[in-house]
């Protein structure tokens, strides 16, 4: 290039015949995904750490993935839900009062409330909104971010305002979801196996199939009795995400059943409300737990969206932080930074203890 600092070579260049433009060319990097929720930032998100979110957030956030919440219902106009949160039926028309899809329900745009029959799944209990922000509260400045702040919730109420649901009810609900889209679905909830009739068990066993066979990945929390999650329906399945929960230090919480598949934080999580538009409060639970699964497998989805159920469960249980027995972790506890291979598995987890679990 001759002679001459940087600058001048420039000149010369711009200089010569046929160059119409000559400029530095400066190396750049993507901005770093740094949420400013100040309860994020406070640290009052311990399960956010406890997977190692942050380190996941950098490539994934489980953008446009679409979520099934199979719970009480939402407050849509809590804060944290911006409408870009929210799944849209594409083959509905808003307040039309038409059924455009044909599926037998009228402008179920959000979703659909099975207690009522319409199209306004609002939660009247909290436990659906405290789940919901979880797994997707949106990162927008103010009060938290979920753990996959870039999904879309689809909100489908199966709970009463007394808090009791039918197994009918469910099973409908988990139907629609995955003939609407939903890759991953949310089920903080449960009953025990011994009332379940025989029939309603198989309908069960052969819907859960069929969905898994389709690509959906079901969470369910394995249950707050302290025994087997065994003696939980729908926990019992074996084409299912059971999930036990874990207090901050990494140890069982003695509410929790055991025998689940998988483990996650799921004691005093902070999470939004449905007292109001800006309420918050924490709760404790194998419901608590689940939706840390879930938001991490939203995460898998984005990152390879063709993945099979049998696939996604593989990954997420041999990147586990294995602590102690199977009996009361299954897998391990839930690591969203090594799931999407963005960190290596925590260091003492044992592949033996891993091995001795078997992904179906």
């Amino acid at each position: 290039c001759g002679q001459g600092t940087l600058a001048q070579v420039l000149s010369r260049l711009r200089e010569l015949p046929g160059v119409l433009s000559a400029e530095f060319d400066v190396e750049g990097e993507a901005a770093a995904f740094d949420p400013q929720d100040p309860v994020y930032v406070k640290g009052k998100l311990y399960g956010h750490a406890k997977l190692r979110i942050e380190e996941a957030w950098q490539a994934y956030r489980g953008d446009d993935v679409v979520v099934a919440v199979i719970d009480t219902g939402l407050r849509y106009k809590h804060r944290e839900f911006r409408s870009s949160a929210l799944w849209r039926n594409p083959g509905e028309i808003p307040r039309n009062g038409k059924d455009d899809d044909k599926n037998g329900r009228v402008d179920d745009v959000r979703g659909w409330d099975f207690v009522d029959e319409d199209k306004s799944p609002n939660d009247h209990l909290g436990h659906g909104t405290h789940v919901s922000g979880t797994i997707g509260a949106r990162a927008d400045g103010v009060g938290m971010v979920g753990l996959a702040p870039g999904v879309k919730l689809m909100t489908l109420r199966i709970f009463d305002e007394n808090g009791r649901t039918t197994s009918s009810c469910g099973l409908r609900a988990l139907i629609y979801a995955v003939e609407n889209g939903a890759r991953v679905t949310n089920q903080s909830w449960g009953g025990p196996a011994r009332t379940w009739g025989e029939g309603m068990r198989k309908r069960y066993k052969r819907v859960y199939a069929a969905a898994w066979r389709a690509g959906v990945l079901n969470v369910v929390s394995a249950g707050n009795d302290g025994s087997t999650r065994r003696s939980q329906m729908p926990a019992a399945l074996e084409t299912v995400i059971s999930v036990a929960a874990v207090k901050a230090n990494g140890e069982r919480a003695k509410f929790s059943n055991y025998d689940a598949h998988i483990a996650a934080p799921g004691v005093e999580i902070y999470s939004a409300d449905a007292d109001g538009n800006a309420s918050y409060r924490r709760a404790s639970g194998t419901s608590m737990a689940a939706p840390h699964v879930t938001a991490t497998l939203a995460l898998l989805v984005e990152q390879s969206p063709d993945i099979s159920a049998a696939d996604a469960v593989r990954q997420l249980f041999r990147t586990t932080w294995v602590v102690g027995s199977v009996r009361n972790y299954g897998a391990g506890i839930v690591d969203a930074a090594a799931a999407t291979g963005q960190a290596p598995r925590m260091s003492g987890s044992k592949s033996k203890l891993r091995s001795r679990f078997k992904a179906r």
